[in-house]
């Protein structure tokens, strides 16, 4: 049992670092402007078809280990912190599918860019389905509030102090204004997947010497005395 847990603990712990490294990893391979109109969009899917399949995979890849990550630390966390452990997981989970979206998205932007349709109703095709940002922005949100209740709860459980905590919400208040105001060619960029890599670095590690608090002795159940006859 022992080692089944410690396995549970690396497989949960090494998802979570690598999941938010693949968060990144399609931005780092080719930076794409998340405001670009469709006929920029267009453009830019003509000029570098290859770097849509790989946004699309990093945020299936993405999808997948963040969900089995939420899976394992519910899995992990016992006594202190689990209701809130549970919470966390529970809006990231919502959150995720957004990236699901994301992929699709990326994958018809390829489609469309290799394929022999003139490029007027490529555009057509990528502004009638630009309405659907709308969902996939409103469901970042709870992306991103997931992560912050995460690095909450488990600082909550005591599977890490507040650092992490502390990290991801500088980052997403501070490091997102830098992000969005630079691209992988400025170093300031690489603020922001650099900082929050190591935040979940730093969960992985907190989940690796986790141990579940020993539970509180249970009195044993009082005898009835024996009256004499």
């Amino acid at each position: 049992m022992a080692t089944t847990h410690k396995t549970l603990r690396l497989v949960t712990g090494t998802a979570l670092t690598l999941g938010m490294a693949a968060l990144w990893a399609g931005s780092i391979y080719h930076y794409g402007s998340a405001d670009a109109s469709p006929t920029d969009m267009v453009a830019d899917a003509q000029a570098h078809p290859g770097a849509l399949l790989v946004d699309a995979v990093s945020s299936l890849l993405e999808t997948v280990l963040l969900t089995i990550a939420a899976i394992g630390v519910a899995a992990i966390v016992r006594g202190r912190g689990r209701t809130f452990v549970l919470v966390a997981c529970g809006v990231l989970a919502v959150g995720l599918p957004s990236h699901v979206m994301g992929a699709t998205m990326h994958l018809t932007m390829h489609g469309l860019a290799t394929s022999s349709l003139p490029t007027a109703v490529q555009v057509s095709v990528v502004d009638s389905v630009n309405g659907l940002g709308a969902v996939y922005f409103a469901l970042i949100l709870p992306f991103l509030l997931g992560l912050i209740l995460l690095t909450a709860a488990l600082w909550r459980a005591r599977v890490v102090g507040w650092q992490p905590f502390a990290i991801l919400v500088a980052d997403i208040v501070v490091g997102m204004t830098v992000n969005g105001s630079h691209t992988p060619s400025d170093w300031m960029w690489w603020i922001d997947p650099i900082v929050t890599i190591a935040a979940f670095a730093w969960l992985a590690v907190g989940l690796a010497r986790y141990r579940v608090d020993d539970p509180e002795p249970v009195d044993a159940p009082v005898e009835p005395a024996l009256t004499a006859a």
